[in-house]
């Protein structure tokens, strides 16, 4: 109960023009103690609430929820209110948009509710708690950027050294022996293959056959740019013989292998490294 209630009857007619100071002395301290409950009122000096700051919110309490949101006039700038069954949070502008700002204890975002400006940051508190941390923005190229200037990809080849491949590319890229972009460079061809490292370091490999004499001439498929540093070479056939096969001739295209008449249509396995 109010200590003061606000009472309409007071004063009764016909009543004591006497009787006038008191009840609008009452009703002052009334007004005081209902506008307390959601507003600053201040201290009295000298009997009056004169502060500046009286009058402005403390809080906001709401009694009641609506079931649907208010009508407003043409003059009206807009107002928040409770409604629903589990009373959410609403505002309704000037236009007679509502829209929900709670949902079940927590803050309600969704994409037509909540929009960040073009090239702004979403930012989140840091470990301190005083702090914010820059999260995700839409850069100038419509493209959803992380703070060290990574685009997030599409299915699309990235188009700058911060962006992301996603799964599919990587995976399509794979598949078809496309170059991976500051990665290995695959180049695979029938019955031979070559990688290139991202060092600039070229490694070929692959197998082949002798002749009758024992002998092979190994044409790689793209040559080497610059030269030859290694080459190796394991037969697939052994033999209690002295003749070892050998790689007679290393070119940046050709590499020879000869052999005796010991290892004839003898399968044989070789890799070369070079720039």
């Amino acid at each position: 109960m109010k200590t003061d209630p606000i009472n309409i009857g007071n004063p009764a007619d016909p009543s004591k023009p006497s009787l006038g100071a008191s009840y609008i002395r009452t009703l002052a301290q009334a007004i005081i103690e209902w506008a307390g409950i959601d507003h600053y009122v201040g201290s009295a000096n000298n009997n009056a609430y004169d502060e500046a700051d009286a009058g402005k919110h403390n809080q906001v309490t709401y009694r009641t929820k609506k079931t649907v949101k208010p009508p407003l006039s043409t003059s009206d700038m807009g107002c928040d209110y409770i409604k629903g069954t589990t009373a959410e949070k609403y505002f309704e502008d000037a236009a007679g948009n509502e829209i929900q700002l709670t949902d079940a204890g927590k803050i309600r975002l969704r994409s037509t509710d909540y929009k960040l400006a073009h090239n702004t940051n979403l930012v989140g508190i840091d470990a301190s708690g005083t702090g914010t941390v820059n999260l995700i923005k839409v850069n100038a190229s419509n493209k959803p950027e992380i703070p060290d200037g990574a685009v997030l990809a599409s299915s699309a080849a990235p188009t700058v050294n911060a962006g992301f491949a996603n799964k599919k590319y990587v995976d399509d890229s794979l598949a078809s022996g496309l170059a991976l972009k500051d990665g290995i460079l695959p180049l695979v061809y029938a019955g031979k293959d070559s990688v290139t490292f991202p060092n600039g370091l070229i490694m070929k490999m692959g197998s082949g056959t002798t002749d009758a004499n024992g002998g092979a001439t190994v044409t790689f498929e793209t040559a080497f740019p610059t030269g030859v540093i290694s080459a190796s070479l394991t037969f697939g056939h052994a033999h209690n013989h002295y003749e070892t096969p050998q790689i007679s001739a290393l070119s940046l295209i050709v590499m020879t292998i000869v052999s005796s008449s010991s290892y004839p249509s003898t399968t044989f396995y070789w890799i070369a490294i070079g720039r």
